[in-house]
């Protein structure tokens, strides 16, 4: 059996891109959109870029077997769909005892079908796509560990090296795949450098999407980006305007150098620092939702669920149109960080209209979740000591935010099972974890930590009800297991009587005694009345037993005995 060595790692927090100032000018680059960008000596954005793991296209009209032919046309043919993915968070460190803290730090993403057998043409060209990113960020993160240490015995080390970046999916139907990855990188001088990289592909085909893919004819985007930058950023002093910008790349034939991503109800064009304007300007973008230019956009792209889930990265605007009204609403989600670089309150920002929610933590990560015309929620998840998450939800309706939950103990599911890749190929002090982010309102998985016999953790289903809130769909938590090997071995200490049950959790089982000596796990619990344990050396031996729990969820009673009393081998964390 794979042992996995997982641990359970915070999101990067884009707010940290934030904490550099000042510039260094050296050479002149293209980033991974070939925007032009200028750079110190020593700074890695072209490694960081996505230049190099931007994918040809791998398939052509001739390769394709009858097979696969078949599988596109099932893929979506009840209409566009939702479609669930799993990203792969990996991080990389070196501690130095010098510093007290890490010389170098790498973080990044990998993208997967949760079904590869959904659409194989897509999870190919994501499995290439992959393949590419991972060996280039583990190149890199050696350079840097090399750079760092020979900076910090000459005493030019100013800080930790770092090549971070984290993937945020905007579109995951069986129409469009479309993610954003942000991204900073420092390797010594004066500030690091951030971005914004968007990929989109066909997800149907597999295929890269471009610009004049989505757009009918490219030629009428720069007036439109023109006009619309102007009324957003009437004080930018650009260095290139935005629509002359886009003209020279049209011209040049370099249109698959925009940098844009696909969001549900329309498109956002990026512009990285550097690229028409000064970092110190910082990220410029500007969305063109498709009701607003009907005429502008292929219909082929247009067509998407009506509900949806988006991940939102911090600093980076989001568009949609709330309020229902043709228009394209603006929703930021920052940071304001303290004087220790964490996080005090987290800013809310829908069209002006300001939220600050006053909570310590290190990250956050933020999605909205479109449940039906006209009616959407913010789910905030914030992360703090111990893997403690704090989750709240907000309900957006035209250009008002309104907390409707508080802290509900549950963070985005993580589940390994998902991702079929080798965890054992890692590098030294390389953890990896996946998780499932949050695409089909109907399908919100969420993770809460219970102290039911032992401290698990349970998951369930959510989805978002007419009032805003999120309601479980199941009244039992799954007690989640990274693998078959790990999880908590409870002996019991004497008979306890219960009831069969099965994997469907029929209460109706008959009456049996769980014999003294036998080992069990944790299978499910309602965290109110019931727990139900399954025999180690046989899973399909399930017993459902009657729990007294104290207001924290805490079970001081199983069985009618003192959980301690009960169970040999309760492990409750602190």
């Amino acid at each position: 059996m794979r042992k996995n060595r997982i641990l359970i790692i915070a999101f990067l927090s884009a707010v940290l891109f934030f904490t550099a100032c000042g510039n260094t000018t050296s050479d002149t680059v293209e980033n991974s959109d070939n925007n032009d960008v200028k750079v110190s000596s020593n700074d890695t954005s072209s490694d960081t870029s996505s230049e190099d793991t931007s994918l040809e296209d791998t398939s052509s009209e001739d390769d394709s077997s009858v097979e696969n032919d078949e599988e596109a046309d099932m893929w979506g043919e009840d209409g566009v769909e939702q479609v669930k993915y799993t990203l792969v968070r990996h991080t990389i460190s070196e501690y130095s005892d010098d510093l007290k803290g890490n010389l170098a730090q790498s973080d990044f993403d990998e993208i997967y079908l949760s079904d590869e057998m959904a659409n194989e043409k897509l999870a190919e060209t994501l499995s290439e796509f992959n393949s590419k990113k991972v060996k280039k960020s583990r190149k890199l993160y050696k350079k840097n560990i090399k750079w760092a240490s020979k900076q910090y015995k000459d005493g030019d080390y100013y800080g930790e090296y770092k090549d971070c970046s984290d993937y945020h999916i905007r579109r995951s139907d069986t129409s469009v795949l479309s993610f954003i990855e942000s991204g900073f990188s420092y390797s010594g001088g004066v500030h690091g450098y951030y971005y914004h990289n968007g990929f989109n592909y066909d997800a149907t085909e597999g295929k890269r999407i471009y610009l004049d893919d989505v757009i009918k004819d490219i030629r009428d985007l720069p007036e439109i980006v023109e006009n619309k930058m102007d009324d957003k950023y009437s004080d930018i002093m650009y260095v290139k305007s935005p629509g002359e910008f886009i003209k020279e790349k049209i011209k040049s034939g370099k249109v698959d150098k925009i940098n844009f991503i696909i969001n549900p109800n329309g498109i956002e064009i990026i512009f990285n620092p550097y690229s028409i304007a000064s970092y110190a300007d910082g990220l410029l973008s500007v969305g063109i939702l498709f009701d607003e230019e009907p005429d502008l956009f292929n219909e082929k792209y247009i067509e998407r669920p009506d509900e949806y889930g988006v991940s939102i990265d911090s600093n980076m605007e989001y568009a949609d149109d709330f309020d229902d009204d043709g228009n394209p609403d603006s929703l930021f989600v920052a940071a304001d960080m303290s004087e220790d670089d964490n996080i005090e309150k987290v800013i809310i920002n829908l069209n002006g209209n300001i939220i600050k929610k006053n909570v310590y933590c290190y990250s956050f990560s933020a999605n909205v979740i479109h449940a039906y015309e006209g009616f959407s929620c913010l789910v905030l998840d914030c992360l703090s000591d111990n893997d403690y998450h704090s989750t709240y939800v907000y309900k957006i309706k035209g250009n008002k935010v309104s907390q409707m939950q508080k802290n509900m103990n549950c963070k985005t599911h993580i589940d390994i099972s998902d991702y079929e890749g080798d965890l054992n190929e890692k590098l030294k002090d390389e953890y990896i974890h996946a998780f499932t982010p949050m695409t089909n309102p109907d399908e919100i998985v969420l993770d809460s930590k219970l102290d039911i016999l032992s401290t698990a953790t349970g998951y369930r289903t959510y989805s978002l009800n007419g009032a805003g809130r999120l309601e479980p769909e199941e009244d039992w938590y799954m007690i989640r297991y990274y693998d078959e090997e790990s999880g908590i071995v409870l002996t019991a200490n004497k008979d306890l009587k219960g009831t069969v049950t099965s994997d469907d959790l029929d209460k109706d089982g008959e009456s049996v005694t769980l014999k003294k000596g036998t080992k069990v796990k944790l299978y499910a619990t309602d965290a109110e009345s019931k727990v139900v344990v399954y025999e180690e050396s046989n899973e399909e031996n399930k017993y459902m037993l009657d729990i007294e729990c104290e207001v924290n969820a805490y079970a001081s009673k199983v069985a009618g005995e003192k959980t301690e009393d009960a169970f040999d081998g309760v492990m409750f964390a602190g």
